[in-house]
């Protein structure tokens, strides 16, 4: 386990929440009036640690594709687009099945945290969201756990 990238597991928690505290500061609201903006503070977060991966990562002589083990030319562009649709359906229908096993209902997201935000931040979140969370995680986890 690197020492150094570890720091950023509880890091990352700790911007999320500062994030709304600011946000709920600047916008003079409660942190429940603004929740529907978690997704786009995920965002900024995995942003963030993907950029303080890149930094720590040169620092202790290596490279962010050598932290997430990335070998360029080895997955095609359809391998991608396929696995990914099937890790959709089957998270997405595992999840909904489950809830439905164990509650008898299928769950729902709770408005506070789908409420629509600006468009434009939604349309940037839909693309970035997904890519920033595989990013930040793989390199977070396989940084520290397996390296």
């Amino acid at each position: 386990m690197n020492n150094k990238l570890c720091f950023l597991l509880p890091f990352r928690c700790i911007i999320f929440l500062l994030i709304f505290i600011i946000g709920a500061v600047i916008t003079e609201k409660r942190l429940d009036e603004i929740s529907n903006i978690w997704s786009v503070a995920a965002t900024a977060v995995n942003i963030l640690t993907i950029l303080l991966l890149v930094l720590i990562s040169g620092k202790i002589g290596g490279s962010f594709k050598k932290l997430i083990n990335y070998e360029r030319g080895k997955t095609k562009l359809k391998q991608a687009v396929i696995m990914t649709a099937v890790v959709l359906l089957v998270g997405m229908g595992g999840m909904y099945l489950s809830g439905f096993i164990c509650y008898g209902v299928i769950p729902y997201a709770p408005p506070m945290l789908i409420e629509p935000v600006a468009l434009p931040l939604a349309v940037m979140n839909i693309i970035l969201l997904p890519v920033s969370t595989a990013l930040a995680e793989e390199g977070l986890y396989l940084g520290c756990g397996f390296n």
